[in-house]
């Protein structure tokens, strides 16, 4: 798994305006990793579509649907270990 394509995710993962302006939130399977692009389709599908009233639901929900298809992944914390900042975003999104 790419340490930058985490970075990403945790950062964008709590921001709506970096969520709109990406490039690579509206893209299909953007990643190499299959449990990290399957987990950003339900985070997408919950903020697009869901009834969340913020993110982090969205987000918690997706990692809840990504675990009936991955029991014992540990992407979670994988992301939450990554760090990225907000304005390297652009950066890190160029690089993928």
């Amino acid at each position: 798994m790419n340490n930058k394509e985490l970075q990403w995710f945790n950062i964008i993962k709590n921001d709506r305006d970096l969520i709109e302006d990406s490039q690579i939130f509206s893209i299909e399977n953007p990643f190499e990793n299959d449990q990290l692009n399957n987990l950003l389709y339900y985070f997408r599908k919950n903020v697009n579509g869901g009834n969340f009233r913020t993110l982090r639901n969205a987000l918690k929900d997706a990692f809840i649907t990504l675990s009936i298809d991955y029991p014992n992944n540990e992407l979670k914390r994988h992301i939450q270990a990554s760090e990225g900042l907000k304005k390297h975003v652009k950066d890190i999104e160029e690089e993928l």
